[in-house]
């Protein structure tokens, strides 16, 4: 990465975490892979929790509640089976505490959103909240199922052209 480069990504830093990764991906110059996006959310969200999709798997699936963030036509084309839909943090923290106490996983394509999700719900009192890192794209790149009101479906909304290079071909619409 060149000077210029670094000291504009340190400019955008200071604007906001959004708007970093906005810039990020409007640069042609600066190809996604998921080494260096996780390691930039983990970077931008240091007091998030961040589980594997083998972890969820293995250590919540069935005992959590499971949160997709991400917008409503995405959540159409496909979301984790058992998952429910919230943009709000508000809302989704009032709905929380309602529930039976459980762990609660946070997803969204690629695990950016779901971590600003955790880092909101944490600063409203929330404990057990983890991001689900690499999200619904990697997820599904794995092999692991996704479902519409319909049922099973093998696609995943990809967000847009360049963070849609994260999701393999045979699961865009």
């Amino acid at each position: 990465m060149t000077l210029l480069m670094a000291k504009i990504i340190e400019f955008f830093r200071r604007l906001g975490a959004a708007l970093t990764l906005l810039f990020l991906a409007a640069c042609t110059s600066v190809q996604l892979d998921w080494q260096s996006l996780k390691t930039q959310i983990r970077n931008q969200f240091p007091a998030v929790e961040h589980i594997t999709t083998q972890d969820f798997k293995a250590n919540y699936s069935g005992k959590a509640h499971v949160i997709d963030v991400r917008n409503p036509d995405e959540f159409a084309v496909s979301h984790i089976p058992g998952a429910v839909h919230f943009q709000d943090a508000g809302q989704l923290a009032a709905w929380i505490q309602q529930q039976p106490t459980q762990p609660v996983v946070v997803y969204c394509s690629v695990g950016y959103r779901s971590a600003q999700m955790v880092k909101s719900l944490q600063k409203l009192g929330l404990q057990e909240v983890v991001n689900l890192e690499g999200s619904i794209f990697e997820w599904v790149n794995q092999g692991e199922s996704v479902v519409d009101q319909d049922g099973p479906t093998q696609k995943v909304h990809p967000f847009n052209q360049k963070w849609g290079q994260l999701l393999e071909k045979q699961y865009h619409p």
